[in-house]
């Protein structure tokens, strides 16, 4: 998969940066064997909420094998609202913020989170401006781990909506790699 038009362009709250510039032959499905070895050593569980990939970052983690053990789901986010109280962000917090700010993007990790009682969650939230039209434009990847929840403005160029899924799917699990690695 050609990275090139991926980059970070904005920092969690406690200033860390996360780069994911792949290395020779790094892909995706050596991210997600590399982080689904380190949960399965760990006795720990992912759960995933996407609106931007609309799945495929937990269609991608089923193709490794035990993910049962490490995975506790996920949610797959549409323009409905009807997830929203599932995962306890309001009305009044959405209309504050927009449903594709940094604070829903935490919120809704840390919601998923706890809804299905993972030690991490992953959120890939927003959708890029100008979709499918202009085939660019930036997402909030958030991440909640058992001490500290890491927010990242991802900006992304493409050529085509699967491009732009595929991308965001990999510096989900590039970036989530590096948080494991940091909490171990």
């Amino acid at each position: 998969m050609d990275r090139s038009g991926i980059r970070a362009i904005d920092g969690s709250p406690d200033g860390a940066r996360y780069t994911f510039q792949g290395g020779a032959g790094e892909n995706v499905a050596s991210l997600i064997a590399m982080c689904v070895a380190i949960l399965l050593r760990r006795g720990q569980t992912v759960a995933f909420a996407e609106a931007l990939t609309g799945g495929m970052l937990a269609n991608l983690w089923h193709g490794e094998a035990d993910v049962d053990r490490a995975l506790d789901g996920g949610l797959v986010i549409g323009g409905e609202r009807s997830f929203w109280p599932l995962l306890g962000i309001s009305d009044v917090f959405l209309e504050n913020f927009g449903p594709h700010s940094r604070e829903v993007a935490l919120a809704v990790a840390n919601g998923v989170r706890e809804l299905l009682d993972s030690d991490f969650s992953i959120a890939v939230a927003g959708t890029p401006a100008g979709w499918p039209a202009r085939g660019d434009g930036a997402f909030w990847l958030a991440i909640r781990t058992p001490t500290r929840e890491i927010i990242q403005r991802i900006d992304l160029t493409a050529n085509g909506r699967d491009i732009l899924r595929e991308r965001a799917c990999y510096a989900a699990c590039k970036i989530f790699l590096q948080v494991l690695f940091e909490e171990d």
